[in-house]
């Protein structure tokens, strides 16, 4: 006889959604889980295409208008466009990203209106340790996917290969340092 998973509800055909800060689980019927989903992927689309849009603008600006100005009082930032366009791209990144989760907790909560929490939800240590690739093999194509960036003949510009390889390197870092923990206790 198999051991059923999950819990009464999930048993029945529910579904169980996260989101906000402290990702608290709520349980919903197949219908507004699948409309979660894809509410979070056409938020996430945009979310992309505001990002990428908002970037080539203040790359624009920087070098337009920002650059001819900064030569004047002597800084000239033209000597070192890739570190300008990394540090563009990285806070667009940054800001992007919370506005985005800001914006998709708001719609979540909207969305189960009404509905009971199913539990208090976890801290934001226990949310990076569920999210993390600690799989051997996960890590070892992240790894893979660095050294490519890093010593393939890709034809990408210094700071474009410092922006991938600081996104693969920060989840391979994670991912190594939960396998690490879980490996120790």
């Amino acid at each position: 006889m198999q051991e059923r998973k999950g819990i009464p509800f999930t048993r029945r055909g529910g579904f169980i959604v996260r989101f906000g800060l402290r990702a608290v689980a709520y349980s919903v019927t197949n219908a507004q889980a699948f409309r979660y989903k894809a509410t979070r992927f056409i938020l996430f689309l945009l979310a992309v295409a505001v990002a990428v849009g908002v970037a080539h603008g203040a790359q624009f600006i920087l070098f337009t208008f920002i650059t001819p100005l900064a030569v004047k009082v002597g800084v000239n930032f033209s000597h070192y466009p890739e570190l300008c366009k990394l540090v563009i791209y990285g806070l667009t990144l940054l800001v992007g990203g919370l506005i985005y989760l800001q914006i998709l907790a708001a719609v979540g909560k909207r969305m189960v209106r009404g509905v009971a929490a199913f539990d208090d939800g976890y801290s934001l240590f226990e949310q990076r340790q569920r999210a993390s690739q600690t799989s051997r093999w996960k890590l070892i194509l992240l790894a893979s996917v660095m050294g490519v960036i890093f010593l393939a003949p890709i034809g990408w510009e210094i700071g474009l290969q410092l922006f991938a390889a600081g996104l693969v390197g920060f989840l391979f870092v994670e991912g190594l340092f939960f396998r690490l923990i879980v490996q120790a206790k």
